[in-house]
């Protein structure tokens, strides 16, 4: 390749050595010279090689020596690698000119030996390849300066040859210089050439592209001050160049508006708006945006809006017309904006309305998603889907629609199961309540989504106050009735006829050893149940189906040893006592009896079972005919930590006074509660509002007999 940079073993590979025949024990050495030729007509360049070979058995001081064994005389030399010529005086051409005779002997004549010859080998080298790129890409360019321009080098570009004297040029839109000055924003055309010492060229075509990356610089007025127009409404324009105090670019300003659309540059203020009003006062160089931030305050000097005195309410109730409390009801009026919570009652109001303003009262409501969500649920819903029982309002109807498709189906059964197990927390695609306006007559009862029901109450052009802006609050998966809307409401206040008892036999349990329990029912005649199953210190291994499947059970709370179980159907199932519902295996971690480890609870899903009347009934757990008997326990609140408010559980062995306290770490007691409560599982809710205090709190539940604390963290 390169005359320069040739590799002299590669040659004498390829272009052949002396070989030497006839020789004995004679003494033979070889060498060469090479000479470098780059300018040549025919080649892109040669290499003139000189072979010496030299009989040290016969050469001396002084060469022509005589030859002292005649068998020397014979000796020859091969010069092409092609074996002895045999003819002298014949030039030959192979892999390069041999000048001179191509087949020599040591005796120059008869009588004069000399033991030394000399020849001169041409190789004309070819090359034909050309260059290859291995990258041309030029990479973007942003010009940051303060001027619409920027000074652009151009990379060299990756370049694989067998020669390294390859030059490299540059054309295109940017002309034949590498380093280009004043480069404005823009895609331009490069064309990279690449030419070797063998006259091989090869060329790349790319682009770079060069953008303005430098953000305009807005600059805003200090705020304006403008008067309502005395018209009818009364309003009042301004133009986004109004806020302009010489906003800048390195290139140039296309447009300043109020938003990132160059054509919205008019704002229109009305009585809704009166007093400060922020603005946005937005640059566009035509690729980058930026923004400053000012103000108008709109005046009303001439009395032109009237007082602002007007006022917008409502309630907000269930179907059962009981009030929802803690809607957040936000009213929006042009910039005007405000939100409340509705109280107790389900009230909410919003005073000092300016006249003629547009208003928009949109509820919501999104926690608690289990908030009045039971099995009996999916027992009235499965009923609907299969016509024996329709669910009779549209109210209810919506209820049902756990998933918001528009429609009622088991997908909806299963979004609820799902959420009664605890294996979600939330519909994930709908909000835990839905609004509709009471005023808001459904075309067809039995089809509440044939038309978009209104979930928000508008006014435009307000002049009289408004008291009756009532929404009717629909809890979503509870079709029966039974959500606790309002803190004036008991969390549990309904009335069980009677227990579903399920039996299982009792048996004394052997550390590691693998287990399987039954579960039988007496006397059932049910359409649904569910509750919490607590298994103590036992491992679990796996649910084996019976009456009750595997999709009715929920396993996100195993590592608390804790299974939680939902099974319904339309029609209510008879099954003897011989029946298993289901079986559970488990591993004992120690030796003790299963009636001490395994208890039915509503710690996490309420234990309630329903019979064929659709009457509600408890859940009980009997041991070889003996129902089993929790002992007192105060279980950790949840949530913890919690920012609003949490729930503390408790398990009363009997009947009695119990009393919760919560206090500081300094001992100080931030809130006591007392009540008479009932044998079995209770609940009591605390709001932040009631614990003057933030960071670790202790609460404690006392009664005749026991006492129990635990520690709880409240957060901002």
């Amino acid at each position: 390749c390169d005359a320069m940079g040739i590799d002299t073993n590669d040659l004498q590979a390829a272009f052949g050595t002396p070989e030497v025949f006839f020789e004995t024990c004679e003494l033979i050495a070889t060498s060469f010279d090479d000479q470098y030729f780059d300018v040549v007509t025919d080649a892109c360049y040669k290499v003139v090689r000189t072979w010496n070979v030299i009989n040290w058995c016969t050469v001396g001081n002084d060469i022509n020596q005589e030859l002292v064994e005649p068998s020397e005389a014979d000796l020859g030399v091969d010069l092409n690698g092609n074996g002895l010529d045999t003819q002298q005086n014949n030039p030959l051409n192979n892999n390069g000119v041999i000048v001179g005779r191509s087949h020599r002997t040591f005796k120059e004549d008869a009588n004069n030996p000399d033991g030394y010859l000399t020849y001169q080998q041409v190789i004309k080298v070819n090359d034909t390849v050309a260059p290859e790129f291995v990258n041309c890409t030029v990479p973007d360019v942003c010009i940051t300066g303060e001027d619409c321009f920027t000074n652009l080098l151009l990379p060299m570009p990756g370049i694989s040859d067998c020669s390294s004297e390859v030059t490299i040029t540059v054309s295109g839109d940017l002309g034949a210089n590498f380093n280009v000055a004043d480069v404005q924003a823009g895609n331009y055309a490069i064309i990279y050439t690449a030419t070797d010492n063998c006259g091989n060229t090869n060329s790349c075509a790319t682009t770079v592209t060069v953008t303005d990356c430098k953000l305009p610089t807005p600059y805003c007025k200090d705020g304006l001050v403008i008067e309502m127009m005395n018209v009818s409404p009364p309003m009042i324009d301004v133009w986004a160049a109004d806020f302009d105090e010489g906003s800048l670019d390195n290139c140039q300003v296309e447009c300043i508006a109020f938003s990132m659309d160059c054509t919205d540059t008019q704002r229109v203020f009305d009585c809704s708006q009166l007093g400060e009003n922020l603005i946005e006062l937005w640059v566009f160089d035509g690729i980058n945006w930026d923004f400053c931030e000012t103000f108008v305050v709109v005046q009303d000097n001439q009395n032109t809006c009237g007082d602002g005195d007007l006022l917008l309410a409502g309630h907000i109730q269930t179907e059962e017309n009981e009030g929802v409390h803690l809607v957040d009801v936000t009213m929006n009026g042009g910039s005007w904006q405000a939100n409340m919570p509705t109280d107790d009652t389900g009230l909410f109001g919003f005073e000092n309305l300016p006249v003629n303003g547009d208003y928009t009262i949109t509820p919501m409501r999104d926690d608690n998603h289990l908030n009045g969500v039971s099995t009996f649920d999916l027992v009235k819903i499965s009923k609907h889907i299969l016509n024996i029982e329709a669910l009779d309002s549209p109210y209810k109807l919506i209820a049902a629609d756990a998933n918001n498709s528009g429609n009622i189906s088991t997908l909806d059964l299963v979004k609820i199961r799902k959420l009664i197990l605890l294996i979600d927390t939330e519909f994930s695609s709908n909000t835990s309540w839905r609004f509709v306006d009471a005023d808001y007559i459904f075309p067809n009862p039995n089809n509440p989504w044939q038309e978009v029901f209104p979930e928000v109450i508008n006014w435009n052009n307000l002049t009289t106050t408004e008291l009756q802006n009532d929404f009717v609050g629909v809890k979503i998966g509870d079709v029966n009735g039974s959500v606790v809307p309002n803190q004036l409401l008991a969390a549990d206040d309904r009335d069980f006829d009677g227990a579903l008892v399920l039996k299982t036999q009792n048996r004394k349990l052997q550390a590691g050893e693998r287990f399987t329990v039954d579960f039988y029912a007496a006397d059932f005649n049910h359409s649904g149940y569910q509750f919490t199953l607590d298994f103590g210190s036992l491992k679990f291994l796996n649910i084996k189906e019976g009456i009750a499947k595997a999709e009715n059970f929920g396993f996100s709370l195993l590592e608390e040893n804790v299974i939680t179980t939902s099974w319904n159907q339309a029609n209510s199932l008879a099954v003897d006592d011989k029946t298993v519902l289901f079986s559970i295996e488990f591993e004992a971690n120690n030796a003790a009896m299963l009636s001490d480890l395994l208890s039915i609870s509503s710690q996490y899903t309420i234990a309630e079972a329903y019979t064929a009347k659709q009457e509600l009934q408890k859940v009980n757990l009997e041991f070889a005919g003996q129902a089993m008997h929790a002992e007192f326990e105060l279980y950790q609140n949840r949530p913890n930590p919690f920012s609003d408010k949490t729930t503390i559980a408790f398990y009363l062995p009997e009947a009695g006074v119990a009393t919760l306290e919560i206090s500081d770490l300094n001992g100080r007691i931030l809130t006591r509660i007392e009540g008479d409560y009932a044998q079995g599982f209770q609940e009591i809710t605390l709001d932040k509002e009631a614990l003057d205090a933030t960071g670790v709190l202790y609460y404690q539940l006392k009664t005749a007999t026991d006492s129990a604390t635990k520690r709880m963290v409240l957060v901002k």
